[in-house]
């Protein structure tokens, strides 16, 4: 029986979030058909490499008809459930969650298609999958403190973190470079995260299509992750009204949600 990891937390987990919005499904929809899509990858691209089917196909393993298919794949592209690497296609973070399936069954005595499905992720033979949390900050209080640890690729373990859950995915390297220079400690990359994800809730990001949010390395240049909501009882420094969610707005000091603005780039 062919199986895959699912985490409790893709509920709530801010790609789930967008994919949800950019295709006007409600949440349980949403979580079906990503379970459906994931169930056909299984049988039907289990290497995770998808370049060889077009949109309509793709968007059919999910029952949607042909006129929604690329702006179904260019939701996922958006949302990070896909990634578009050069001239390939495939799922985001295959190895990671379907990985032990595929080399403990189903190409256990296939190992040169358990390698092609490294080769697509640009993995070394003797790469093991691991059982990864969903959650964009995992709870490791005994590992001590690695700076921008590399990964397989050769970015930091901290950065992948902070990429998968920023909302506008444009200039990575520059985004990377950003995070390098803060060259954050274990803490640091947890507060940085939580605060994307946090502020990811709010309309004002959010709204037009993320008008609003700045380039990531914009963000990270300016310590906009110390804008973070701050759960006290404050009066807005704009309209005055009291509230019990107040948040850091630039020079405005504490400002409502209504008035809660971040400049555009």
């Amino acid at each position: 029986m062919a199986w895959i990891e699912s985490h409790q937390s893709i509920k709530e987990h801010p790609k789930t979030l967008t994919l949800s919005q950019m295709m006007k499904w409600d949440i349980y929809t949403t979580i079906g058909r990503l379970h459906c899509f994931w169930w056909w990858c299984l049988d039907y691209a289990p290497t995770g490499d998808l370049s060889k089917f077009n949109d309509a196909v793709l968007a059919n393993c999910v029952g949607l008809n042909a006129s929604e298919a690329k702006a179904f794949i260019n939701a996922m592209v958006e949302a990070g459930w896909l990634d578009r690497v050069q001239n390939v296609l495939r799922i985001h973070d295959w190895v990671e969650y379907a990985g032990s399936y595929l080399r403990d069954s189903k190409f256990k005595r296939k190992p040169e298609k358990w390698n092609e499905v490294l080769g697509v992720y640009n993995m070394s033979a003797d790469c093991r999958p691991t059982v990864t949390e969903l959650s964009p900050v995992p709870n490791q209080p005994n590992q001590p403190n690695q700076p921008n640890q590399p990964t397989n690729h050769g970015v930091s373990v901290g950065f992948e973190k902070f990429w998968e859950v920023y909302p506008k995915k444009i200039m990575q390297r520059e985004a990377e470079k950003a995070w390098n220079d803060i060259n954050p400690d274990q803490k640091l990359e947890e507060r940085i995260v939580q605060a994307v994800v946090k502020l990811s809730k709010l309309d004002g990001w959010m709204k037009d299509n993320r008008r609003y949010v700045p380039k990531a390395s914009k963000w990270l240049a300016e310590g906009r992750w110390k804008d973070i909501p701050i759960d006290v009882v404050k009066s807005c420094g704009i309209c005055g009204t009291t509230t019990a969610s107040s948040y850091m707005n630039g020079g405005k000091g504490f400002t409502c949600m209504s008035c809660y603005k971040i400049p555009m780039e």
